[in-house]
């Protein structure tokens, strides 16, 4: 698999309930880690991987990803916004965002996983 024919799919769009009250103010994903919100280790990674095309699919507090990563182009990636008008779940969020790519990895903590193996522990 070539990293870059494939899009990654990052679902963000959850309350982050168990994480309250830190997740009032921000969502889960962009609190800080190492100095940094979460993500951006995360989108760091994935390009690191290769793959150059992302689906942010967001809902809770929307607005702020599109802020603080724009187009992608600082991290050397595309990202698309994908924003749920109501809660789909994991599956749902999947689905939708999908939409928006062709062959696709599902991102989900430091690691994403496609259909073959895992990237983000040691390269693809």
């Amino acid at each position: 698999m070539n990293p870059a024919e494939v899009d990654a799919v990052i679902l963000v769009g959850g309350l982050g309930t168990r994480l309250r009250p830190l997740t009032l103010s921000a969502p889960k994903p962009m609190l800080p880690t190492a100095g940094l919100p979460f993500l951006t280790h995360l989108l760091s990674r994935i390009a690191d991987a290769g793959v150059e095309h992302v689906v942010l699919g967001t809902s809770y507090k929307a607005r702020v990803f599109e802020s603080e990563f724009g187009d992608g182009s600082k991290l050397g990636l595309r990202i698309e916004y994908v924003v749920e008008t109501e809660p789909l779940g994991t599956g749902g969020g999947i689905a939708n965002a999908s939409n928006f790519g062709g062959r696709f990895v599902w991102a989900r903590s430091p690691k994403c996983f496609t259909r073959s193996g895992i990237i983000g522990q040691s390269g693809v």
